[in-house]
């Protein structure tokens, strides 16, 4: 009494041995597509963490920048006080190293073409001359005649005029390369 005919049963493991091969490579597929997946995103999300470092580190390297180029303008404040009343005191010599200091920085954080250097070289030549008036001015004086008179007059024309002029040549030529946007 056997038909022809299979039975639910004898079909059943026909779509059972159909997962069975099938299973594996259907697991290792979306296996796969799931890793592909992950891989992307966390590649994507690494691209714009790295975009976004970049970004800052392009933010912070300006401001850094702007800093240092807006001490050096800074210092020449500090060094004309410090020539008006030179008194050969260590902390005027504190301050007149540290626009020297500035000076030589600005050798490397203009260019050439911006004659920031040049002028800041005018400056400390200025700077230098009255501080060596004022060392020896005591002894000029009191040796009396012509020379004084005529370092006091380059002296005073000096610190009422030359230093404002150096300083306005320094604030055009400076003011392109520490303009500061929010």
């Amino acid at each position: 009494m056997q038909s022809d005919v299979p039975t639910i049963i004898e079909r059943v493991p026909t779509w059972y041995q159909f997962l069975k091969d099938f299973a594996p490579t259907a697991i290792t597929f979306l296996t796969a597509f799931v890793a592909i997946v992950v891989n992307v995103s966390f590649n994507r999300r690494s691209a714009l963490n790295a975009e976004r470092d970049v970004t800052i580190s392009s933010e912070k390297l300006r401001l850094d920048l702007y800093e240092r180029r807006f001490s050096i303008f800074v210092s020449i404040f500090d060094l004309y006080e410090i020539v008006i009343g030179w008194s050969n005191s260590p902390d005027q010599h504190l301050v007149r190293a540290k626009f020297l200091r500035a000076h030589q920085e600005a050798f490397f954080l203009f260019p050439k073409k911006s004659g920031i250097y040049e002028i800041l070289t005018d400056i400390k030549g200025m700077a230098d001359k009255v501080i060596g008036f004022k060392s020896i001015e005591r002894d000029l004086f009191n040796g009396g005649g012509d020379e004084y008179y005529r370092r006091q007059r380059e002296m005073n024309y000096i610190v009422t005029t030359g230093f404002e002029q150096a300083l306005n040549s320094l604030r055009l030529a400076i003011s392109d390369y520490i303009v500061f946007n929010t």
